[in-house]
């Protein structure tokens, strides 16, 4: 879902996905009522809405809503390009021509970049990175952090990664709950895809363009 602000009505157009006006989401959300508030981030509030189904059926979503001082520097930012970011690791958003925002580390341990723990700079890389153990945590059933495990299972990436590179192996750390019934092609396909988002070298990892397209063909595959 991606919303289009009142500030500049800018109009975005990103393969399928629905715009919604900003009338239509205080609507959905009873005007951000506090009885809708979800959760609150660095950037804004997270309020829960209602989405009207043409069966007349309605669906629950979540929607961020940024702060006012935050909404010019997302504008100036790779232009309103929608991104599935935010793991909570930026405090600050650079501007149009930096390429990376140094901060103190506070992102989501267990998901955070191994340069930005190193060196505090986030880049547009980083988040990739986040979404590379979300989707290894999708496949095992497993949470990133669990200090219930023996302690060199504690960090979940540093013990799967080895298991995602083939599928023999693969089969090994797949979620249990499953038990086998999953497309084993399209599994496989997303470790690789995960692989890849979990490369120590922020320049190896692909953009999150590439990381949706490659999951558009996986679904297309497996259908």
């Amino acid at each position: 879902m991606l919303l289009q602000d009142s500030i500049g009505e800018q109009s975005l157009m990103t393969h399928s996905l629905r715009i919604f006006s900003f009338s239509e989401l205080k609507t959905s959300t009873n005007n951000f009522g506090k009885d809708r508030l979800l959760g609150e981030g660095g950037f804004g509030k997270v309020y829960k809405g209602w989405l009207a189904e043409k069966n007349g059926s309605s669906s629950a979503f979540a929607v961020k809503r940024y702060d006012a001082g935050r909404l010019q520097g997302l504008k100036e930012w790779k232009s309103y390009n929608a991104k599935m970011t935010d793991f909570g690791l930026a405090r600050l958003v650079p501007s149009v021509n930096e390429t990376h925002v140094t901060t103190s580390v506070v992102g989501t341990y267990g998901y955070a970049a191994p340069e930005y723990v190193a060196t505090g700079h986030l880049n547009i890389k980083s988040d990739v990175y986040g979404y590379g153990v979300v989707l290894v945590e999708m496949l095992t059933g497993l949470r990133a952090i669990d200090r219930n495990h023996p302690s060199a299972q504690h960090m979940l990436v540093g013990w799967v990664k080895p298991y995602l590179s083939q599928k023999r192996k693969l089969v090994k750390i797949m979620d249990s709950r499953l038990e086998g019934k999953y497309p084993s092609k399209a599994a496989f396909q997303i470790a690789q895809l995960a692989l890849k988002c979990l490369g120590t070298d922020p320049k190896t990892r692909p953009s999150m363009t590439e990381v949706v397209e490659t999951l558009e063909h996986v679904d297309a595959s497996n259908e």
